[in-house]
């Protein structure tokens, strides 16, 4: 007879230049296909469409846990043991390990790999020691190597692990009755029968016993030891079954049924009733069970609930008719059998005890009646330890107890005295790091209270006094105790006194006033630099009476009033300068009459009507107070239009007084050019979303799904080719993205998973080849592998985060040290620092928590400084200075916070002045003036608030000439030296410099020829030496230096030659010295330095 093994469950039922549009690889529509070829019997098919999920889906392992089960399938049991392999190497599959292990020992077994078989089952009863499904397949392996003593061991400790498993059942009334054991056979075979009526029963099964018990036993095969009968029971009633002494006329048996199976079953439990229980499988619980039935006169129910599969009608119709009794039968059969094989035997006290949750053993220990004593172990559905603990004589959990993740690492351990938390309590993360210290004191927290991240890194300290927190709370930066986050005080288990939370270089952020536990007070937030952000009062936790918001420089930026935690009052918003930019009415949280907005001239732009918080009416202005536009709802609806400072319609589309924006809205600039094209439903996005650049050349096409991003999505350079491409899942990147230079080839392979990068990500370089792998578990970043040209692994590196201080370093690919980053708990945390190729410093500087901090400086090549400038938590802030490689200053400004403020001045190699700019806030204010190399005033244009406004220049006689105004920030215009000579000619659309762009010496020789496509350089940039000889020449593509630069020393022998790919070096560059001379060519790889040639 074919052995018939168990099948483990599945768990869910190059580069093109044309760049196509990307497939999309959606794990779960795939399995949904995959779920339609299986109803089709399309099984290899159903197999491609899983291979086309990638090793970085987070359904992948899922994927290879069908894949394995349909190879099982189709017999290709290579392919099984290679797709298990690869899951059970792989770290994120250990979900599925369990099909893994089963599916594996199935596919050796089924190619008589027999030894490989049970290894690998022990392998997974280390893992998984209690899974009946791992243990039914060792017992099929014992089997076939004749080690009939040890499959019944495994088939008994099966059963006791689900007892409504029937396989163990019927393997074990086949070795029986091979070993002449008919009454054990026939107990072990009924069982099959009993849970099979479940399923719909087993007809075949019924027709072969009917055959073996109609006869003698001719087939004894097998001579095992089957225990359980040392007073000779067993052994007579075997000779009475196998003599078929109830087979002759006139044995009578209470069921309506007459063939041999029911009188040798009916004889069988007859004769089980006079035998005493003892403690095995079957004199401990078969026999209690048959006994049950037999002394409950159960018999003809029993037989029905056996013969549940027959195909013989008059069966059916007997079943029939006592359907209901048949279902209270079973339930009561379920019932029974359950308790007996969840104890270990009946005959003594205390006893060892199985407890099922459902269908499978949640905890095996002892048990006194209904009381849990001693020591218990616990486990999942899958069969892995979960926890473990004890119990003390009042069935009260006492002594330590502990709880394991899925991966077999402690996930908590506790301290337990007559049944209450009493002692040391403490958690950990799955990677091994604590994750809790606590303490307990008769069920209550009592101590200190600590908690960490999952690097280690000190996280959250508190106090507890009896269950509440009482005194200081200090939560902790990424990094751990040596940056506070937040302090407070708690007083029985209130917040107390002010809340201080702080920016991560130890700067106040926020102060907040607590009054037993809600907040009451003024609280105040800071900029970085310490200046006020802003005030808001409250009472009684809700935010009550003025606020107001600040500039960085401390003017106001916003006030207004609260009442009962909501907007109430007027409202004021104003301009950097101190111009009243809108002004609003509020009523209990909702906007409330006319509210007005001004332009930076203090001119009225616009006004809204509000009623109860909705708009009813709009009014825009021009400079001269006309009326642009207006219009006012009829019948709960209005085509909607808004206006620019510049007069220019900036949207309009269908506003629906109650729920907003509705059907196509279009976008423009502030000078009237379309950026975008969306359609609305109840204010919020839905289906396709077009974006444009300033010439009109589509930037972005995406789709969206009640207000997110749904689907495919793709970005576009301003020449047309693709950016990036991929696809959106609930708002969220997900699945396969790929990125281009803008060239085409492809730059980026990334995988996301609910935005998140997952698996591995892959860097090629602009010809193609792979230059890096960065490897993510959900976001979290572990590995990278760089690769040399020939696309040979160059090094992988360990990058996961870990415990406590060391240094993260990168090499160049001649070996030398390249980046040097300080890290603390996973996050750079100190000094940092570059080397060059050959060893030359590039840059040094500081990071706290992971931002840019304090002084940092770079470096030319030639060791000249390049850049001093000052961070404040990874913003520029203070003064940057920029050096030429002769260490003349280049440039110099200021920043706060990350935006320009003050004077930008520029300078050339020979301290020349070249432009100088007032900014505020990050915007152009005033006055910019250019001059030429030989330091004659050239141009000055004029800017408001970031927007230019006019230009001007001198005339014959040196005099500056009366502003030229600009319309719409468009024109195109020449100025003109003081002698006559052009100066520079260069042309505006819409506020960008377009086309043509140059500038000239004094003399009237050309300078700079430059050409500009919407504000960046695009195409050609040339400069010139005074004496005419060409200085660079450059190409760009957008912004982007692409191709090969050159530049050339006064007397027009050739200085450098550099190959560029979208600004990065990508290819060769070489450097001469002014006779023309090469001095050394570097080969650049995926924008490194990869080798370094000198003469």
């Amino acid at each position: 007879m074919k052995l018939k093994f168990l099948i483990g469950a599945l768990l869910c039922s190059a580069f093109s230049f044309a760049q196509e549009q990307l497939v999309k690889l959606d794990a779960e529509e795939i399995f949904e296909k995959a779920a339609q070829l299986i109803q089709q019997d399309k099984i290899k098919d159903l197999i491609t469409e899983l291979e086309r999920i990638p090793k970085s889906d987070s359904l992948y392992c899922s994927a290879l846990a069908s894949r394995s089960y349909y190879h099982l399938a189709l017999e290709e049991m290579d392919k099984v043991i290679e797709t298990v392999n690869e899951g059970l190497q792989n770290e994120y599959c250990a979900e599925e390990s369990l099909v893994f292990y089963i599916n594996k020992s199935v596919a050796f077994l089924n190619t008589d790999r027999i030894t490989e078989a049970e290894t690998t089952l022990k392998e997974g009863l280390e893992k998984f020691p209690t899974s009946p499904k791992i243990w039914y397949n060792l017992g099929l392996v014992y089997e076939g190597q004749d080690k009939l003593k040890e499959a019944i061991a495994a088939y008994d400790t099966t059963i006791m692990l689900d007892p409504f498993y029937e396989k163990p059942h019927l393997r074990l009334g086949n070795i029986s009755y091979q070993a002449g054991q008919m009454s054990r056979a026939l107990m072990s075979f009924n069982m099959y029968l009993l849970i099979m009526a479940a399923d719909g029963g087993d007809d075949s099964v019924v027709r072969a016993l009917n055959d073996f018990y109609s006869r003698s036993n001719p087939n004894v095969s097998a001579e095992v030891d089957m225990g359980e009968d040392s007073n000779g029971s067993y052994r007579e009633l075997d000779m009475i079954l196998d003599q078929g002494l109830v087979l002759n006329e006139g044995y009578e048996t209470p069921s309506q049924i007459d063939e041999a199976l029911v009188r040798q079953s009916h004889l069988l439990l007859a004769q089980l009733d006079k035998m005493e229980d003892t403690e095995g499988l079957w004199s401990g619980k078969y026999q209690a069970l048959y006994k049950y039935i037999n002394q409950n006169e159960e018999f003809e129910d029993f037989i029905l609930a056996m013969y549940y599969g027959s195909s013989d009608t008059d069966h059916q119709k007997l079943i029939e008719k006592k359907k209901k009794d048949l279902q209270e039968f079973y339930d009561r059969f379920q019932q029974k059998w359950a308790a007996l094989v969840s104890v270990n035997t009946q005959t003594k006290q205390p006893y060892k005890s199985y407890y099922y949750n459902g269908d499978y053993v949640s905890a095996i220990g002892v048990r006194d009646g209904e009381k849990f004593i001693g020591d218990w172990k616990f486990y999942d559905d899958g069969g892995r330890l979960s926890a473990t603990g004890s119990f003390d004589n009042n069935g009260e959990r006492d002594g330590t107890w502990v709880w394991f993740h899925p991966n077999g690492e402690k996930k908590e351990a506790a301290q337990y005295k007559q049944g209450v938390l009493d002692g040391p309590n403490t958690y950990w993360f799955e990677n091994g790091t604590k994750k809790v210290e606590a303490s307990y004191t008769d069920g209550e927290l009592q101590g200190p209270y600590t908690t960490y991240r999952s690097t280690g890194a000190l996280y959250q300290k508190v106090n507890y006094v009896k269950g509440k927190k009482q005194g200081e709370y200090v939560s902790y930066f990424p990094v751990g105790e040596q940056l506070p986050e937040f302090e407070a005080v708690y007083t029985d288990d209130k917040l107390s006194g002010t809340l201080v939370e702080y920016y991560s270089n130890g700067a106040v952020y926020l102060e907040t006033p607590y009054v037993d536990g809600v907040p009451s007070g003024v609280e105040r937030k800071y900029y970085p630099q310490q200046s006020l952000s802003a005030e808001t009062t409250y009472l009684n936790g809700k935010v009550e009476g003025p606020y107001t918001f600040y500039y960085p420089d401390g003017a106001k930026k916003e006030t207004g009033s609260y009442k009962n935690d909501q907007l109430h009052g007027e409202i004021k918003q104003y301009y950097p300068d101190g111009t009243v930019e809108g002004h609003y009415q509020y009523a209990e949280g909702q906007l409330e009459g006319v509210s007005k907005n001004y332009d930076y001239d203090g001119k009225l732009l616009y006004e809204y009507t509000y009623r109860r918080g909705e708009v009813i009416a709009y009014k825009f202005y021009d400079k001269s107070g006309g009326v642009l536009r207006e219009d006012r709802k009829k019948g709960g609806e209005f085509y909607y239009y808004s206006y620019s400072h510049f007069g220019k319609v900036n949207s309009e589309g269908l506003y629906d007084i109650s729920g907003g924006k509705k059907g196509l809205w279009k976008f423009y600039s502030d000078h009237g050019v379309l950026t975008e094209a969306t359609s609305f439903e109840n204010n919020e996005p839905i289906g396709e979303s077009l974006l444009y650049y300033l010439d009109g050349t589509l930037k972005t096409k995406s789709n969206f799904v009640d207000g997110k991003l749904e689907g495919y999505c793709v970005n576009y350079y301003n020449n047309g080719n693709m950016e990036s491409q991929g696809y959106y899942k609930e708002g969220e990147a997900h699945g396969k993205w790929l990125f281009y230079y803008s060239n085409g080839v492809v730059k980026e392979e990334s995988f996301y998973h609910k935005g998140q990068p997952h698996g591995d990500q892959k860097r090629y370089d602009a010809k193609g080849r792979l230059a890096m792998v960065y490897n993510y578990k959900f976001g979290e970043f572990l590995s990278e592998t760089r690769y040399l040209p020939d696309g040979t692994v160059f090094e992988t590196v360990d990058r996961s985060a870990k415990p406590g201080k060391y240094v993260d370093q990168y090499q160049h690919f001649n070996g030398k040290p390249q980046f040097k980053f300080e890290i603390l708990y996973g996050v750079k945390h100190g000094k940092a620092s570059e080397l060059g190729f050959e060893g030359n410093k590039l840059f040094e500087g500081q990071y706290v928590n992971g931002k840019q901090n304090g002084p940092w400086v770079y470096y030319h090549p030639n060791g000249q400084v390049e850049i001093e400038c000052e961070y404040l938590l990874g913003d520029l802030h203070g003064e940057l200075i920029l050096y030429y490689d002769n260490g003349a200053v280049s440039t110099k400004y200021t920043s706060v916070n990350g935006e320009r403020s003050g004077m930008d001045i520029d300078y050339f190699r020979d301290g020349k002045l070249d432009t100088q700019i007032n900014y505020v806030n990050g915007k152009k204010e005033g006055r910019m003036e250019f001059y030429s190399p030989d330091g004659q005033f050239q141009l000055v244009r004029f800017y408001r608030f970031g927007r230019l406004l006019g230009y001007s220049h001198l005339d014959e006689n040196g005099q500056e000439l009366p502003m030229i105004p600009i319309e719409n920030e468009t024109a195109k215009f020449t100025t003109y030296y003081d002698n006559g000579q052009p100066s520079r000619q260069m042309e505006y659309l819409n506020g960008q410099l377009v086309n043509e762009y140059k500038t000239f010496y004094y003399s009237g020789a050309p300078h700079e020829d430059i050409n500009y496509r919407n504000n960046e350089y695009d195409g050609k940039y040339l400069e010139y030496f005074a004496n005419g000889n060409l200085k660079k020449s450059f190409n760009y593509q957008y912004g982007a230096k692409n191709g090969v630069q050159k530049e050339y020393y006064e007397n027009g022998k050739l200085k450098s030659e550099i190959e560029y790919v979208d600004d990065e070096k990508m290819g060769y560059a070489k450097y001469y010295d002014e006779n023309g001379t090469l001095n050394k060519e570097e080969t650049y790889f995926n924008g490194i330095i990869f080798d370094v040639k000198k003469p």
